[in-house]
């Protein structure tokens, strides 16, 4: 990254590896990287998607000159995108920012005349870093304003998970980001990256070039209007639209300022669609971008940044610049300036052709279908991990959070792992107790007792199945109350007939 004030705002520069200048199109190594897809995280290790070889060659360095892909992004002093220029460039890395980094200078006094320790190696980078943070909160502002969506749901600090409790560099796949600290690098990196991948992707869209496009639906107003209703039935006061309908964005910001934001950020997450490639340009909720996303910048991590760089290149290299040598007048084909101009072939039939034939339903299914792989998998190292985590806790009682409610029991997680385990409806033998499906809550017929989602409860580990991820729980009622503990699912010792799970009842 890079920064120049234009008076009338920035052009922020964003630099990625150029990978795909390395690669044949359509060669070997570049369909076997089509099959990989993505790089995988397991824990601690990671299974790389490029050769080391390439990831040597395509690195960029401290003090070396070193080949990239480059945009020049002229914003508006609001952070919104005017322009846009990419090319083929050499570029040099001054310096490097850490946690630590952003850490300390968040911590410097403003009118401090001293440098801290550990900003000195950074002293004449600063002022530019400085800028770069003050861009990067109008980006997420500007993103915030178009619908897009932070949830404070972080993967939980489980030293065994590695680099997956670190959010990706780039956007989500799951229809929403997760808040990181101003500090984190990457909460700087990814609001740069954002309006890189909106540029290329418009400018793809506009020039009706072979790109893969990350696109986000709209999640269905039925599922948003459940979450809503889950709210209300617990007091949460919220504005709803003109037409009475809940939207994702008016909804995350009212759970953020709830004593039960993180139960109720999970039904919202619940609710979101997925990201996937498409052939076609569309809208990307996830950023707020109404009209074409195209990845690009990180290609050590997915198949579909290498193909959109290979398209960009072959633009930049290839691509026509006038309807034929006669026409003296030339357009600038990696600006947006050209829009609208270009009404001839860009590329020849012999480079676009075998673009657009590999650009099939397969090669979409076979990256999309990875991607939810990737997820399923980190999912279940999370399931896995927060599993053992919670076995030397058998017999242990422990705060938790009720995190579901069903009509066979309730969920409730429990710090610090943010393991969710059941609490089946068999095990409280204090009272028959009915689900009431529209308030989220068990309610125990004689002593009227509830158990509602974002409850708080003492629980009691009583099983832990590792490679079933299932988490066995019995509640601990208040002191004095009748059933001082309820026992485990069909223990004895309460007098009288079996708990009874009612019909859900709608009032």
């Amino acid at each position: 990254m890079s920064l120049e004030d234009t008076g009338e705002g920035w052009r922020l520069w964003v630099h990625a590896p150029a990978v795909a200048e390395r690669l044949s199109p359509g060669g070997s190594f570049d369909l076997w990287l089509r099959e990989e897809a993505e790089a995988l995280c397991i824990g601690p290790r990671w299974l790389p998607l490029l050769s080391p070889a390439l990831t040597k060659a395509a690195a960029l360095g401290s003090g070396e000159s070193q080949s990239a892909l480059s945009v020049a992004l002229d914003l508006d002093r609001q952070g919104s995108l005017q322009h846009y220029t990419f090319s083929r460039s050499s570029v040099r890395v001054d310096a490097r920012v850490d946690a630590g980094t952003l850490q300390a200078l968040a911590e410097r006094k403003p009118k401090a005349r001293t440098v801290p320790a550990a900003l000195k190696a950074l002293k004449d980078q600063l002022p530019l870093l400085e800028q770069l943070i003050e861009l990067a909160g109008l980006l997420r502002q500007q993103r915030w304003q178009a619908g897009s969506i932070d949830l404070d749901l972080p993967t939980p600090a489980i030293e065994s998970l590695g680099d997956l409790t670190t959010a990706p560099p780039d956007e989500s796949r799951e229809g929403w980001l997760v808040s990181l600290d101003e500090t984190h690098p990457f909460a700087l990196l990814r609001e740069l990256l954002i309006p890189a991948h909106r540029a290329l992707g418009r400018h793809l869209a506009s020039l009706d070039l072979p790109g893969l496009y990350a696109t986000n639906e709209a999640p269905d107003p039925a599922d948003l209007n459940e979450v809503a209703k889950a709210a209300l039935a617990l007091e949460l006061p919220l504005e709803l639209s003109a037409d009475g309908n809940a939207t994702a964005s008016e909804l995350a910001t009212a759970f953020a300022s709830s004593d039960r934001a993180r139960v109720l950020q999970q039904q919202l997450k619940d609710s979101l669609r997925p990201v996937l490639l498409s052939e076609t340009p569309g809208p990307n909720h996830v950023v707020g971008e109404d009209t074409a996303y195209a990845p690009w910048t990180l290609p050590a991590l997915h198949y579909a940044d290498i193909w959109n760089q290979q398209v960009l290149v072959l633009l930049l290299t290839e691509g026509k610049d006038r309807p034929s040598v006669r026409h003296k007048t030339k357009v600038e084909l990696a600006s947006d300036s050209c829009h609208g101009q270009v009404d001839w072939p860009l590329l020849p039939p012999s480079t676009l052709a075998p673009i657009q034939e590999a650009r099939s339903s397969a090669l979409l299914h076979r990256l999309n279908t990875r991607s939810r792989f990737v997820q399923e998998l980190h999912a279940d190292a999370l399931a896995l991990a927060q599993a053992r985590q919670a076995e030397p806790l058998v017999g242990q009682t422990l705060p938790g959070v009720i995190s579901g409610v069903q009509s066979y029991g309730f969920f409730v997680e429990v710090p610090p792992s943010q393991v969710e385990g059941l609490v089946h409806v068999s095990s409280l033998k204090d009272d028959w107790y009915e689900y009431r499906s529209r308030q989220n809550r068990l309610v125990g017929r004689k002593n009227r007792r509830t158990y509602m989602l974002g409850d708080a409860v003492d629980v009691v580990i009583q099983k832990v199945d590792v490679l079933r991820h299932q988490i066995d729980l019995v509640v601990v009622q208040p002191d004095g109350d009748d059933g001082s503990e309820s026992g485990s699912a069909g223990a004895s010792g309460f007098d009288g007939p079996e708990p009874l799970t009612m019909a859900p009842s709608e009032d």
